[in-house]
C-alpha cells in the first residue's frame, strides 16, 4: 500500500525559474534562508533526475516582512514526454497563514494509509454531496465561520483532498475574498481536475490578481493540454484590461486551436475581452462569427461601442439584432438608450421606447430611467415628465434624472420643485441629487433654498468633500453672498484647484475683478497649480476693457503652463479678448491655433458683430464654411445679426437658405433671429411669412415680430399681435411691453404709452426696468412734455441713466429748449464726460437757437474732455456685395460718380424747397463748407451709390450705425419723391420707410 502511495505521490518535476524566485522582495535574512531551501531543492531535484515528492515542500512559503503577496509560481512540473506533461499540484508564494499548516494531509506519508482508505473512512462518516450542500448554504447565508467549520470537517474526514470537495471549498473561500485559504484548499487536493484549476483561477481573478491567474493557466497548459471551455473563459477573464490584450490574443488563438472559438460562452467572453480592452474591431469580428448571438454578447458589444463614443455603430448593430429577432436583455436596451441620449437621437429613442412598450419593459425602473434620460437630453421634457409619472416605481436615479433634465435645460425652478416633491414622497436624496439642486439654486440666485440644501449636505456628511464643498462655494458666490463662500472655502480641509475655481468664479460674478486677481495670486503663493477650469474662471474676471492687461498676463501664464494650444482654453482667451474689445488680439491668437473649431469661429463672428464690424463678421462666417466647419445654431444667429446690423437682406436670405439646408430654420434661437433680421432689413413681409411658418411661436418669436413693427411706428399692428399672443396663453414679458412702448413713442401716443406702462406694473406684476422707464421718457419727450421728463428722470430708482438724459437732450433740441437742455447736459457730463454725444446735442441746441458763443463754449469743453464723436458709417447692399461709406468718404472706386450724383440731387432738392441744415455743422466756418460737409454724410453717399448702381424703381436699403440727422432725413424724404424710389434707412433709433416724399416716422417732420 505504501509503495502504491509513493508511486502516486512521487512525480517527475521541472524546477521553477530560479531567477524568478530570486527577484521576490524578501527581507535579507529570509531571502538567504529561502535561497538555501531553493538551492537545496534545485540540487536535490537534479540529483534525483527530476523526481521530487510534492509532500516534501507542500508548505513552502516565501514571504516578505511587508506581508505582500509575492507571486504565483508553479509546483514542479514534469518534463515533457512525447510532447505532453503530466499534472502536479502547484505551490504558491503567498502571505503566511498558518491556520492549516499543522493539519496533516490525507495523502501525507506520515499517515501510512492509502488515499483510498482515508476516503473510504471519510465517506463512511460523511458524503461529498453533504459537504457540497453545506458549503453552498454557507455561501447563501454569507456565513464564513460556518464554512470554515465545514472545511475543518472535510480535513478531519480526509475529503479535502477530493477534487470535487476541494473545488467547492476554493469557490466558497473565494466568495468571501479569502484568497489565502482558497489557495491552501487547492494545495490539499491530491489530483486536481479541470474544475479545481478553474476554481483557483477564478479566485485569483476575483481578487484582482490577474497575472497570478495567468501563471496558473500557463501551468495548467503544461500539465493538461486538453482544456475545456470553462478554462478558456476564466483565462480570458484575466485579460479584461488593455495591458493584457496581447496575452488575450494568445489565449484566443489557443481557443481556436482547441475548437472553442464558436462555443457560446467562450465566444461571448472573447467579445467581452476585446470590448473591455477597447479593441472593438476584433470584438465585432468575433461577434459576427458566432453561430448564435447571445444577449450577453450583444449587450457587451453595444455597451463597448457606446463607451467608445461610437453611438451610430451601436445603433446599426442594434438594428441588425432586432432584424434577427435576438432576445436582448435589459442591459442591451439600457446601453442603446444611452447611445440615443448621448447623440440626442430622438427618433431612434422613440422607436426603442415603442419596442420596450411591446416587450413590457417600459416600467422596469432601470429601463424607465434610461428612457427618461433620452427625452431629457433631447430637450423633450414634457415626454420625460409624462413617463416619469407613469412609472409605478421610482428610485433616486429616476428623480435625479428628471430634475437634472429641467436644470440643464434652464428650468431651474422646476428642478427645485421636483426636489421638494421627492422629499414629500419620502425619497432620501443622495449627494449627487443635492449637488445638482444646489447648482439649480446657483442659477436662479435662490440663496435661502441653497442654505437649506447646504443643511441637508451637512446631514449626509459630505459637506467637506471636494465635489460638494466646491459646489457650495459656487452657490454662495453666484447667489451674491461672497462672505459665505469664503467661510465655506476656509472650512475645507484641503483647498484644491476646483475649490479655488469656484471661489474665483463667484468673485468674478459679483463684478469684483480686482479681488479675483488677488485670490489668483494667493493661490499661486500656496503652490496650487491652476488647471483649465481655473484659468477659465480667472479669464472671466478679466472680461472687461479695464482689465485687458491682466488678461494678457493670464495669457502668458497659460502659455507657460503648456496649455497654450488647448482649444478649450484658447477659446476662453479669445472670448476674453473679444469682451475686452481687443479684436486684434483675438484674431492673432486664433491664427496661432493648430485648428479652429466651431466655438472659435462663433466667438470671432459674434465679437465682430458686437463691435460694429458686420462685414468682417460675414467674411469670417464664409471662411468658416469654406474650411469645412459646419455652422450650428449659435453661428447662424451671429451671422444673421451681422446681416441685421447692416441691412444686408440678400446676405441674410443666403444664410437663411443655409440654415434651412442644415436643419436649423426651426431652431428657437435661429427662428426668432430670422424674424428680427428681416424686420431690421425693412422686409416685414418676409418677417411675417417666417413667423407664420412656425408651428408654435414662442415668446421670443412674438417679441421679434412686434419689435419689427414698433420700429416703423405701426402701433396698431403691434397692439394686434400683443393681444393675439395673450389669446394663445402666452404671458407677455418685458420685451413685449418694450415693443408696445416703442410703438407709442414712434407714433407720439402719450396716453396709450402711459396706459401700457401702468398695465405692465399693475395687471401683470412686472417690475419696470430701466429700459421701460427710458421708453416712457422717450414718449413724454416726443410729445414735448419736457418738464415731466426731467421730473421722471430725477425720481426713477436708477442711477447713472445716461440713455435717459440723452433722450431728454434730443427732445430739447427738437423743441428748442436750451434751459432744460443745459441742465440735462450738466447731468450727462457728470456720468460720462468723455462721451461726445452729449456735447454734440448741446451744441446743436445752441446753434439752432443762434447762441454761437455758448455753442463754442461746449465745443471747447468737448475738446478739453477729449470727447470724440463715434464716426458714422453707412452700408448698402448691391447685388451680393455690401458697400460701406464713412463721412466724406472718397475711397470708393465709384466716388466720382457718387459725388456727381449728389451735386445733381442737391440742385433738384433745392427746387423742391430743401434748405440744408447748416446749423448742425460746427467744424466749418463758411456756409459753402457746411453745405459740402452735409453733402458728404455717409447715408447720402450710400443712397447716391444705390441710385447709380440699380435700375429705376429698385428699393434701396441703407443701414447706419448712428442716428440719422435731421438734414439727411429731410433730404432722403425728398429724394424718394424725386427718384420715385422706396428707400429704407435703418439707424440706431428706428427703421425709416421713405416713399413719395413721406417717412413712416414723425421724428423729423
Amino acid at each position: 500500500m505504501a509503495a502504491t502511495q509513493n508511486a502516486l505521490h512521487s512525480v517527475t518535476v521541472v524546477p521553477p525559474d530560479y531567477c524568478e524566485l530570486k527577484r521576490l522582495s524578501c527581507s535579507q535574512q529570509e531571502e538567504v534562508g529561502a535561497k538555501g531551501r531553493i538551492d537545496n531543492w534545485w540540487n536535490s531535484a537534479a540529483s534525483d533526475k527530476g523526481t521530487y515528492s510534492t509532500s516534501n515542500y507542500l508548505l513552502l512559503r516565501i514571504s516578505s516582512q511587508s506581508n505582500q503577496l509575492s507571486s504565483y509560481c508553479s509546483e514542479p512540473r514534469t518534463p515533457r514526454e512525447n510532447g505532453k506533461s503530466t499534472f502536479t499540484s502547484p505551490f504558491a508564494i503567498c502571505p503566511s497563514h498558518g491556520e492549516l499548516e499543522s493539519i496533516p494531509r490525507a495523502d501525507s506519508a506520515d499517515t501510512h494509509q492509502s488515499s483510498s482508505t482515508v476516503a473510504c473512512n471519510a465517506v463512511s462518516c460523511i458524503s461529498t454531496d453533504l459537504i457540497f450542500a453545506r458549503l453552498q448554504q454557507c455561501i447563501d447565508d454569507r456565513d464564513l465561520e460556518a464554512g470554515r467549520k465545514v472545511h475543518w470537517l472535510a480535513i478531519q474526514s480526509g475529503l479535502d483532498s477530493n477534487a470535487f470537495v476541494g473545488s467547492h471549498l476554493i469557490r466558497m473561500f473565494a466568495h468571501f475574498d479569502r484568497l489565502t485559504e482558497a489557495n491552501q484548499a487547492f494545495h490539499r487536493i491530491v489530483n486536481p481536475n479541470l474544475y479545481s484549476w478553474n476554481a483557483i483561477m477564478l479566485a485569483y481573478v476575483k481578487s484582482g490578481h490577474h497575472q497570478i491567474a495567468l501563471k496558473v493557466y500557463q501551468d495548467l497548459q503544461n500539465s493538461c493540454p486538453e482544456l475545456d471551455g470553462h478554462i478558456f473563459v476564466s483565462a480570458l477573464r484575466t485579460c479584461f484590461s488593455p495591458v493584457n490584450l496581447g496575452q488575450g490574443r494568445q489565449i484566443h488563438m489557443q481557443a481556436i486551436e482547441n475548437g472553442f472559438e464558436f462555443d457560446d460562452y467562450v465566444g461571448s467572453t472573447l467579445v467581452e475581452m476585446y470590448a473591455k480592452c477597447s479593441d472593438l474591431e476584433s470584438a465585432l469580428a468575433v461577434f459576427n462569427r458566432l453561430p448564435r448571438w447571445r444577449a450577453i454578447s450583444c449587450s457587451l458589444l453595444i455597451g463597448g461601442f457606446v463607451d467608445a463614443g461610437e453611438e451610430y455603430i451601436a445603433l446599426e448593430l442594434f438594428r441588425k439584432m432586432v432584424e434577427k429577432d435576438v432576445e436582448l436583455d435589459e442591459v442591451s436596451y439600457i446601453s442603446i438608450l444611452e447611445a440615443c441620449s448621448n447623440i440626442a437621437a430622438l427618433g431612434h429613442g422613440r422607436q426603442i421606447h415603442a419596442l420596450l412598450i411591446e416587450l413590457g419593459l417600459e416600467f422596469d425602473v432601470r429601463v424607465g430611467n434610461a428612457i427618461i434620460d433620452v427625452y431629457v437630453n433631447c430637450q423633450r421634457l414634457l415626454e420625460a415628465d409624462t413617463l416619469f409619472h407613469r412609472l409605478p416605481v421610482k428610485d433616486i436615479v429616476t428623480w435625479t434624472t428628471l430634475a437634472s433634465g429641467y436644470a440643464y435645460n434652464g428650468f431651474n425652478k422646476e428642478a427645485m420643485q421636483i426636489f421638494d416633491d421627492m422629499e414629500h414622497y419620502g425619497v432620501t436624496p443622495n449627494s449627487i441629487t443635492l449637488v445638482l439642486i444646489l447648482r439649480a439654486c446657483s442659477s436662479v440666485s435662490a440663496l435661502e433654498q441653497g442654505r437649506r440644501i447646504h443643511a441637508r449636505i451637512v446631514e449626509c456628511g459630505t459637506e467637506l468633500d471636494d465635489f460638494a464643498g466646491s459646489s457650495l462655494i459656487d452657490m454662495y458666490g453666484k447667489c451674491g453672498s461672497p462672505d459665505d463662500a469664503i467661510i465655506m472655502f476656509e472650512r475645507l480641509p484641503k483647498t484644491t484647484a476646483i475649490a479655488w475655481s469656484a471661489l474665483i468664479a463667484g468673485t468674478a460674478d459679483n463684478e469684483e475683478g480686482s479681488k479675483a486677481f488677488l485670490l489668483f495670486e494667493q493661490m499661486q503663493r500656496e503652490n496650487v497649480i491652476p488647471d483649465r477650469a481655473l484659468f477659465v474662471c480667472i479669464l472671466k474676471a478679466c472680461s472687461d476693457p479695464t482689465h485687458l492687461d491682466y488678461g494678457r498676463f493670464i495669457h502668458c501664464h497659460v502659455a507657460e503652463s503648456g496649455l497654450g494650444t488647448d482649444i478649450f482654453l484658447a477659446n476662453a482667451l479669445i472670448d476674453m479678448y473679444v469682451k475686452c474689445e481687443s479684436l486684434e488680439d483675438a484674431c492673432t491668437l486664433s491664427k496661432t491655433l493648430p485648428e479652429q473649431d466651431l466655438v472659435t469661429w462663433s466667438l470671432l463672428i459674434g465679437g465682430h458683430v458686437q463691435q460694429g464690424f458686420a462685414l468682417e463678421a460675414l467674411q469670417f462666417f464664409d471662411k468658416m464654411c469654406n474650411e469645412g466647419v459646419e455652422p450650428d445654431g449659435t453661428s447662424f444667429v451671429c451671422a444673421l445679426k451681422a446681416c441685421s446690423s447692416i441691412a444686408a437682406l440678400q446676405q441674410g436670405r443666403r444664410i437663411h437658405g443655409q440654415a434651412i439646408e442644415k436643419g436649423y430654420e426651426l431652431d428657437p434661437f435661429v427662428s426668432s433671429t430670422l424674424i428680427d433680421m428681416y424686420a431690421k432689413c425693412g422686409s416685414l413681409e418676409d418677417a411675417q411669412r417666417d413667423f407664420e411658418r412656425l408651428p408654435k411661436p414662442n415668446i421670443v418669436d412674438w417679441g421679434a415680430l412686434m419689435s419689427g413693427y414698433a420700429q416703423i411706428g405701426n402701433y396698431s399692428l403691434v397692439l394686434q399681435y400683443f393681444k393675439a399672443m395673450q389669446s394663445r396663453g402666452i404671458e407677455p414679458d418685458e420685451i413685449s411691453f418694450l415693443s408696445l412702448l416703442a410703438a407709442c413713442s414712434r407714433a407720439g401716443l402719450l396716453d396709450a404709452g402711459c396706459a401700457h406702462f401702468k398695465e405692465m406694473r399693475d395687471n401683470h406684476g412686472s417690475v419696470p426696468s430701466l429700459k421701460h422707464y427710458n421708453s416712457l421718457v422717450d414718449i413724454f419727450g416726443h410729445t414735448g412734455c419736457l418738464e415731466e421728463v426731467e421730473d421722471l428722470l430725477e425720481t426713477i430708482p436708477f442711477g447713472n441713466n445716461l440713455v435717459g438724459w440723452t433722450s431728454l437732450l434730443t427732445s430739447c433740441r427738437r423743441y428748442f429748449d436750451p434751459s432744460t437742455g443745459r441742465r440735462s447736459f450738466d447731468r450727462f457730463i457728470v456720468m460720462d464726460r468723455t462721451n461726445a454725444t452729449g456735447y454734440v446735442l448741446m451744441e446743436n441746441i445752441y446753434s439752432q437757437m443762434g447762441m454761437w458763443d455758448d455753442a463754442n463754449e461746449i465745443e471747447e469743453l468737448r475738446k478739453y474732455a477729449n470727447g470724440w464723436k463715434k464716426p458714422g458709417k453707412a452700408f448698402i447692399e448691391i447685388g451680393n456685395q455690401v458697400h460701406n461709406f464713412a463721412v466724406g468718404d472718397k475711397s470708393h472706386k465709384e466716388s466720382s460718380a457718387i459725388y456727381a450724383k449728389l451735386e445733381g440731387l442737391n440742385l433738384q432738392l433745392q427746387e423742391e424747397g430743401y434748405v440744408p441744415r447748416v446749423d448742425l455743422v460746427m467744424d466749418s466756418t463758411s456756409e459753402d463748407d457746411k453745405v459740402d460737409a452735409l453733402c458728404g454724410h455717409c447715408e447720402k453717399l450710400a443712397i447716391a451709390f444705390g441710385l447709380i448702381s440699380t435700375v429705376p424703381g429698385t428699393t434701396l436699403r441703407v443701414s447706419k450705425n448712428l442716428r440719422m440727422c435731421a438734414d439727411c432725413h429731410n433730404a432722403t424724404r425728398l429724394i424718394s419723391k424725386l427718384e420715385r424710389r422706396e428707400i429704407i434707412v435703418v439707424d440706431a433709433y428706428c427703421t425709416h420707410h421713405f416713399g413719395n416724399g413721406i417717412c413712416s416716422c414723425t421724428e423729423h417732420l
